[in-house]
């Protein structure tokens, strides 16, 4: 059974994808792969952190804080090339 504070966690969730979709009605391929893209990734990546703090043994705020450093040094080369800065 799912526990009942994750399913009220799902109603802002919920109602944010019921009012995108009243609200547009534009659907083509390239958004569709792109938003299951999305959904994929963070549902794996989600799984992953939760695995590596069973793993490690610890709590979300030291897994943040030992993953903040390479997470910075990986995303200052791509935030740099994304947004066309000089660095």
């Amino acid at each position: 059974t799912i526990p009942m504070m994750e399913l009220v966690s799902l109603v802002p969730i919920i109602m944010g994808v019921c009012l995108a979709t009243v609200s547009h009605l534009e659907v083509n391929s390239l958004g569709l792969m792109w938003g299951c893209f999305g959904i994929l990734s963070t549902s794996m990546y989600q799984i992953w952190v939760k695995e590596e703090q069973k793993r490690l043994g610890c709590n979300a705020q030291q897994l943040l804080y030992f993953q903040a450093p390479i997470s910075t040094v990986m995303l200052l080369f791509v935030a740099a090339y994304v947004d066309d800065a000089i660095v």
